[in-house]
């Protein structure tokens, strides 16, 4: 059975903080591998004093505490300069649109066309309390309000794409 919704300003900024955080995490393990090289490259070959090591230990606290306020501020940054020029510029994200999950995969319907996606089309999934994103492409998603999903179409989703 179809579920037809309207994409809010606060689901739509959902979606976009998930999405920034999740993206920034991705990279999070390269910059902590290059912060680490880096300082295993200075401990090594630039402290001859074994006092310097403390030091090296406490750049290396605050570089990771700075990848954590990174991860918490980032996503919040970019979602709002996001979701105040999308949401202005884009009028057809408040368009309703309806969906169904199956089985078979989702099928999603709005006045501007009908797309009918297999389990298989999609590379993955992100949610939280608010929000679920089907990812068809690392930048392109569908965002699926939680608030109209039911637990069998989030447990399909979950089965599908994965816990």
């Amino acid at each position: 059975m179809a579920v037809e919704f309207q994409l809010t300003r606060a689901e739509y900024f959902a979606a976009q903080s998930l999405h920034s955080r999740r993206r920034f995490r991705r990279f999070l393990w390269v910059w902590l591998l290059l912060f680490l090289s880096a300082s295993n490259w200075l401990q090594r070959d630039r402290f001859g004093d074994p006092g310097a090591y403390w030091v090296l230990a406490v750049l290396i606290g605050v570089g990771l505490l700075l990848l954590a306020v990174l991860d918490w501020a980032m996503p919040r940054i970019l979602a709002t300069i996001m979701v105040l020029t999308a949401w202005r510029q884009q009028p057809m994200l408040r368009e309703p649109v309806s969906f169904e999950v199956d089985d078979a995969g989702l099928r999603y319907h709005s006045d501007r066309g009908n797309w009918q996606y297999r389990w298989a089309d999609l590379i993955g999934r992100a949610e939280n309390s608010r929000i679920c994103l089907l990812y068809l492409a690392p930048n392109l998603m569908l965002p699926l309000p939680r608030r109209v999903l039911t637990e069998t179409d989030l447990a399909t989703i979950r089965r599908h794409l994965g816990r």
